[in-house]
């Protein structure tokens, strides 16, 4: 009698096992026949795929915008120049956890999710032949705001005068956590041990990182960098790039929570959602100009850089070089209108953004793809030091790994928010491989104001300054290689 009573008590302990486990196998298998319809009796579209899965998770169908979306990432033909697309199941798990509010899926959710594996119904078919048209999908971004509105979030008055350390790295690289190769544990490896970068930023595509109970690979991503970040020796950081097929790419840093650009469609909507997020989280813009949707070309990304006041503050940089591809291509171009460069565009505009960088690794090249460069000008080689150096925009490019540049307006460097006045510039270039600069060029306004042909690392000048100009500096080696700053306002 006792036996058996001790048996039918390990069988009832052991029953929430073995149904945790019956709830992952059975969504597993769920996946396994979302993500390859050949197995089933018939075939629908990704269009009605789409409508299906929002009708059995939300009971409602998409928005228009929320259809086109989704299919955009979901379609895998070369004329749609998407440079990110995902598996059906990975817009299950998105829509699920946009439903439950949450960045990573449990088994308390599954559980009441169970339905979808016997209900959902993958032969429905929608007969819905989507439109969007070009005018309503401009995310608002005609809104005309005021000089005294965006003065209002520009970034205060801050001289950088301290002496500050100088540290190379980037922040942008992906794993076999999204499309890239290997893990995060490989990149960071990579990144500090053979191309020895000082910090190292992992951000994998948004609608790629599992979230499931099983794989919860964001979460782990935070373990891993939390694992390699060494105070004073190496500086880990996660991110993820907000992948939108219409409004380009983004990558935010530092943040606990992950979104995505299913669930949050719109470059406002990411905008408004970073407003939320904590004192140390911010964004950057990836590879401008890149971003062709459908018919409209690149006209809808980051909605070409119209300012958002809010934003300002979180908005801390956008690429001038990324991969393979330097100034030559990101920032020497005429933009989105034929006239303006990308970077000149945005700070024209009333953003406030810094020069930034990566090498946007898709494979197990981390660091050691190129020579190209961040370089940070930093209180301390800390999570801390390097996020407040991108913050305050005290960042520079450089194509040559051994190169470093100085900007500085009255003894404060590059990143600074100065009055007008009389200043006296200092432009200070150095190369530990001795290589010879041929040319500095300073930018008023995205327009050179003065070319010098250096005759030593440090060149001065004196000028006077208004208020609304920017100033930042690009020099020239003779190798061909190109260093630029960060701009210094003058408010």
């Amino acid at each position: 009698m006792f036996l058996k009573l001790l048996l039918i008590i390990i069988c009832l302990l052991q029953a929430p096992l073995y149904a945790s486990s019956s709830i992952n196998q059975i969504f597993k298998n769920f996946i396994k026949n979302i993500d390859h319809p050949d197995r089933l009796t018939c075939n629908n579209t990704n269009t009605d795929f789409i409508i299906a899965a929002y009708q059995n998770i939300f009971e409602q169908n998409p928005t228009e915008e929320e259809l086109i979306n989704a299919l955009s990432l979901l379609d895998e033909s070369s004329d749609q120049l998407n440079l990110v697309t995902i598996k059906r199941s990975d817009l299950i798990s998105i829509l699920l956890a946009q439903k439950y509010d949450t960045d990573h899926l449990t088994k308390t959710i599954l559980k009441k999710e169970i339905h979808l594996t016997e209900d959902f119904d993958f032969c429905q078919k929608s007969g819905f032949i989507p439109y969007l048209p070009l005018d309503q999908n401009l995310d608002e971004a005609e809104e005309k705001y005021s000089e005294d509105y965006i003065k209002k979030y520009q970034l205060d008055y801050a001289a950088h005068t301290a002496d500050f350390n100088l540290y190379y790295g980037y922040m942008h690289a992906h794993t076999g956590f999204s499309d890239g190769e290997g893990t995060p544990e490989d990149a960071y490896t990579v990144g500090r041990d053979q191309a020895q970068l000082d910090f190292l930023a992992v951000t994998d595509h948004d609608i790629s990182i599992s979230i499931w109970p099983w794989s919860n690979k964001w979460k782990k991503s935070k373990s891993i960098a939390d694992q390699f970040n060494k105070s004073g020796e190496f500086v880990a950081i996660r991110g993820f790039e907000w992948s939108s097929p219409i409004y380009g790419h983004i990558n935010v840093l530092n943040s606990k929570h992950l979104i995505n650009c299913i669930t949050k469609p719109t470059v406002r909507s990411l905008y408004r959602w970073l407003g939320r997020q904590g004192e140390d989280v911010f964004a950057r813009y990836n590879h401008p100009g890149r971003t062709e949707f459908l018919g409209w070309g690149n006209k809808l990304e980051f909605n070409q850089l119209r300012v958002y006041p809010p934003a300002i503050k979180f908005m801390v940089g956008i690429e001038v070089f990324n991969g393979r591809s330097g100034l030559r291509k990101y920032y020497y171009n005429t933009g989105y209108n034929g006239d303006r460069n990308f970077f000149d565009t945005a700070n024209l505009n009333g953003w406030m953004i810094g020069a930034v960088g990566g090498q946007d690794n898709h494979n197990r090249s981390w660091g050691i793809l190129n020579d190209f460069r961040v370089g940070v000008w930093a209180e301390s080689l800390t999570r801390k030091g390097i996020i407040n150096a991108y913050q305050e925009r005290r960042t520079f490019v450089t194509e040559d790994k051994n190169a470093s540049l100085s900007f500085k307006m009255n003894g404060a460097q590059m990143g600074s928010r100065l009055q007008p006045g009389t200043k006296n510039i200092e432009i200070v270039v150095m190369d530990t491989d001795q290589e010879i600069f041929t040319e500095i060029n300073l930018y008023k306004n995205g327009d050179i104001i003065e070319t010098i042909t250096p005759t030593s690392n440090r060149e001065t000048l004196t000028l006077e300054t208004r208020e609304g100009e920017y100033y930042h500096v690009i020099a020239k080696q003779a190798d061909g290689n190109y260093l630029m700053s960060s701009p210094i306002w003058i408010k």
